[in-house]
């Protein structure tokens, strides 16, 4: 998932192609309702990036969650599609299944580089996560650099 939200940050920051130009995209709907929106600012010149993608009541595969992933760092174009990226972020969502639900709280970082060609993003980082309750489904949300 992690990976996934910081290529359409990478595709959206290209797609705006401005100095210090701020996003917002969506909200878009989830699978069998709710929401999923992406908002932040990416300035081409210095590389500094931050982004914000938010979960509203998002119901998909028997879960229903809302939270957000928060992500600020550099995006540095090395060609006009290929380039390096390191951030930190940090993730609180809330999941629920009828009357149980589990909190997770994830931070870490990630440093990689990218390519638009090959929609591939390689590199590595570090996370913290820790978890409060539990559901009866299996995890909604994969988390990791």
């Amino acid at each position: 998932m992690l990976k996934k939200f910081f290529l359409i940050v990478l595709f959206l920051a290209f797609a705006i192609g401005a100095e210090a130009a701020p996003f917002a995209f969506g909200p878009f709907p989830c699978a069998s309702g709710g929401t999923v929106m992406l908002t932040g600012d990416w300035n081409q010149a210095t590389g500094a990036l931050t982004a914000t993608f938010t979960k509203s009541v998002c119901q998909e595969g028997g879960l229903t969650a809302s939270g957000q992933t928060q992500a600020s760092g550099t995006l540095i174009l090395t060609t006009p599609i290929t380039g390096n990226i390191n951030i930190t972020y940090s993730l609180t969502e809330t999941d629920t299944d009828g009357s149980n639900s589990r909190t997770t709280s994830c931070t870490g970082d990630f440093a990689g580089a990218f390519s638009l060609v090959t929609l591939v993003i390689q590199g590595g980082g570090t996370k913290t996560c820790t978890d409060t309750g539990t559901t009866s489904l299996p995890d909604f949300v994969v988390i990791g650099p």
